[in-house]
């Protein structure tokens, strides 16, 4: 799982520096500090691996991401520059993320190493940095031929296009040459790349888009029978008298429907916190050891709702070893989210998220012990920055 993430010159963080993730990782702080762009620095390392938003919102993800905030239907070539910090896009948006150790290398201990995802404004698709010294030479040489001079320290990668840039000269050696190139640099890169492709960033606009919500996940939550788990949710969250899931026609097409003792009702039809919870619990039920990312999972929900759909969410999380990264502000979320996940057994931090005039983030790690300690004398930890 992911342990630690830098960012450079993304939307509003000049720089960011993030350790100690866990199994659970909550992203708390006032508004306009940065905890949804940390989310979407994530997702945006992702597109040098899968382009496409699973949910197929936009044409790919860096166009989402461009529109998600307000739809202006932006696209790389008219509106790229707002991803970076200012709109300087002088320099590239840099994203590290750390993996952790990895229990099934031979090597004692052995540590992989941290991927570098870089933007630049020439290239429209992500490049992953390679050192230099993950490679043996003739390796190296057997890919750019015999070279005058040394070597540069990395090499920029653009995974999607199949092209490797050295210094000013691009080449496309193949995908099977790529996937070398990266297994070579990463002793891990089959779980890393699997990791990554299979990130999901839900926000509370899929509420209002369950017919791509339904094309993405409702095939595959059949198959494994994770319908009858969102059945419980909202029968027993929701107070939603609901049997089944089912297709029903209305007009030209099938929509998603509830049915309930006496009628049935189309998904759309449900109050907005038992569609939000359905999301993720449909997400949580099809992932398999990846990441989740959710921004402020407390909307539209009443306390009843959400302690149900957070206990499934962490059962489905903890089953499919699955990393989850939320922002928040609701108190509430947090108590609950922490008493559920030590009752799981599940590593769970608290970020508390401050931005300077700069674009500095600083954060400050709490612990459910340090959580639990600041609500004994009273404090809420909401407002860490006055304490």
């Amino acid at each position: 799982m992911i342990t630690g993430l830098k960012i450079s010159r993304f939307r509003g963080i000049t720089e960011c520096e993030i350790a100690g993730f866990k199994n659970i990782n909550i992203l708390v702080g006032r508004n306009n500090q940065g905890k949804s762009s940390i989310l979407e620095a994530l997702y945006l390392a992702t597109a040098a691996f899968r382009g496409i938003d699973p949910f197929q919102r936009e044409e790919n993800k860096i166009v989402y991401l461009l529109n998600r905030r307000s739809n202006r239907q932006l696209r790389w070539e008219t509106g790229r520059q707002i991803l970076w910090r200012g709109y300087d896009t002088d320099q590239p948006i840099e994203i590290e993320i750390q993996y952790g150790e990895r229990k099934d290398l031979q090597a004692s201990r052995e540590r992989a190493a941290n991927l570098k995802i870089e933007f630049v404004e020439s290239h429209r698709n992500p490049f992953i940095s390679i050192p230099r010294t993950s490679f043996a030479e003739h390796d190296f040489e057997a890919y750019f031929g015999q070279m005058r001079g040394r070597p540069p320290d990395f090499v920029r990668l653009a995974f999607n296009d199949s092209i490797l840039y050295l210094k000013d000269h691009a080449t496309s050696p193949g995908k099977d040459a790529i996937h070398q190139l990266l297994e070579e640099a990463f002793p891990n890169f089959p779980q890393i790349d699997a990791y990554m492709k299979g990130m999901m960033f839900i926000d509370a606009n899929l509420m209002h888009n369950m017919e791509k919500v339904e094309k993405a996940l409702w095939p595959s939550l059949l198959r494994e029978r994770g319908d009858k788990l969102v059945t419980d949710v909202l029968r027993d969250g929701y107070q939603v008298g609901i049997e089944d899931l089912t297709y029903m026609p209305m007009g030209n097409v099938y929509q998603l429907a509830a049915k309930l003792s006496k009628t049935t009702v189309r998904v759309d039809d449900l109050g907005d916190g038992a569609r939000y919870s359905m999301i993720w619990i449909m997400v949580a039920a099809i992932a398999r050891n990846t990441a989740i990312l959710i921004e402020e999972p407390e909307s539209h929900q009443h306390p009843g709702g959400l302690v149900k759909s957070l206990e499934a969410l962490l059962d489905l999380a903890k089953r499919n070893n699955v990393q989850i990264f939320a922002t928040t502000h609701s108190l509430e979320f947090i108590k609950f989210v922490e008493k559920i996940a030590e009752e799981r057994k599940l590593g769970m931090s608290t970020f508390f998220i401050e931005m300077d005039e700069k674009g500095r983030i600083e954060s400050r790690t709490i612990t459910s012990e340090d959580s639990q300690y600041l609500t004994k004398m009273g404090l809420d930890i909401r407002f860490l920055d006055v304490v």
